[in-house]
């Protein structure tokens, strides 16, 4: 699927470093850390899948993943109920926004939602909005098991990583391109089942 609103609603986006866009949290920043995500966490329609497929790779690149079971683990009974409730409001990504694009922030939303086999994640370190001390201090708490618990990859050229959105927040490590035409080149795409 593609998204009107993003990337030219191209079904294959080209992910390479932007200078005048290096400090932004989007996918063509690079001098800043891209914090922990569910990709389109604003949208109902978000997809199920995220595939980066590596064209160019860094070496200093790391995609950052953590599994939504990791949170879980380390969260008591009364804060994974606190997660289902829709507690949250979310802005919408500033990738949406380039072309003209203006949207309202979107909510109530639940973090964690059970659909009956397993717990389903929507997060978004820098768009997810809280209410209330209980809620801020449990996107904190989640930040914290993403820093402490999270996987990184260095995807290399060839390579194709595929993340479930339902269950996997990501995000990826700062690294310094040259922008001479040699730069990490990623292409994005995204699946719906």
């Amino acid at each position: 699927v593609s998204y009107e609103a993003e990337g030219d609603g191209y079904l294959f986006q080209d992910m390479v470093p932007n200078k005048e866009l290096s400090k932004t949290q989007t996918s063509l920043g690079s001098n800043v850390e891209l914090e922990l995500h569910t990709e389109q966490a604003f949208s109902d329609y978000r997809p199920d899948y995220l595939s980066l497929a590596c064209i160019k790779g860094d070496t200093n690149a790391y995609t950052f993943f953590l599994h939504v079971n990791q949170i879980i683990e380390q969260m008591t009974d009364e804060e994974i109920c606190y997660l289902e409730n829709k507690t949250w409001k979310i802005g919408v990504d500033m990738s949406f926004a380039l072309n003209g694009w203006d949207f309202a922030a979107r909510g109530p939303l639940s973090i964690l939602k059970y659909n009956g086999q397993h717990y389903d994640l929507v997060f978004d370190q820098d768009l997810l909005m809280a209410e209330t001390k209980t809620a801020n201090k449990i996107i904190d708490e989640i930040v914290d098991i993403y820093y402490k618990c999270r996987n990184g990859y260095v995807l290399q050229a060839g390579e194709i990583l595929i993340l479930d959105n339902h269950k996997v927040v990501h995000g990826r490590s700062i690294f310094q391109p040259r922008f001479d035409g040699n730069d990490r080149f990623i292409v994005r795409s995204f699946i719906m089942n």
